[in-house]
């Protein structure tokens, strides 16, 4: 049991701090999650106001085998799909329930939350949720689109980064241990 909580602990502070819903960190083959190495440090991509968020930086302890870096990488490409318009407005409905928005008239709001669901479309619902919620920790008030696409490229920055730290792992990585090609080929001609 308490193998099974340190475990559970591990996942929910790896899906923090790399931002990534528990499930998607749960999928990651164990010799990757187990060799993540996070750090999260100083905004470097401030904006105006400042917002001061932290920016998260990954690299491995050690390399983990070739194929469970592939898994994982299509693991954390999956994780990176777009929403669509519709599940990325609804991923902002807790924030639109708390902020204070502009009185509009109808027509107004309705082409407003358009330009939205278009806008978020290009980003995982869950994302887009991540999002939400620090600007309801940063601010009372409903964002405008570009307020609202700088939280959600916050909340995707340590994807991809995870990504960028993947693929070089993969260039990098040693080929699947196994018989060679040259051994294979001699017992072939011999056998």
């Amino acid at each position: 049991m308490g193998t099974n909580l340190a475990v559970q602990s591990a996942t929910t502070v790896l899906a923090q701090a790399l931002r990534l819903p528990p499930v998607f960190v749960r999928n990651l083959p164990e010799s990757v999650a187990r060799r993540i190495r996070w750090t999260s440090g100083a905004a470097q991509f401030e904006s105006e106001p400042r917002l001061g968020l932290p920016f998260v930086s990954v690299d491995f302890a050690e390399l983990p085998r070739k194929p469970d870096l592939e898994a994982a990488l299509e693991t954390v490409r999956t994780a990176m799909a777009p929403g669509g318009p519709a599940d990325c407005l609804q991923a902002l409905a807790r924030l639109r329930a708390v902020s204070r928005k502009q009185p509009t008239m109808m027509t107004d709001e309705r082409l407003a939350m358009a330009v939205y669901s278009e806008k978020l479309a290009q980003y995982p619902a869950d994302a887009v949720a991540a999002a939400g919620e620090k600007w309801m920790e940063i601010s009372p008030f409903w964002p405008s689109v570009s307020e609202i696409l700088k939280m959600c490229e916050w909340a995707m920055q340590p994807r991809r980064e995870l990504v960028r730290v993947l693929e070089s792992a993969l260039r990098d990585a040693p080929p699947v241990a196994g018989p060679s090609l040259r051994a294979v080929a001699g017992r072939a001609a011999h056998g």
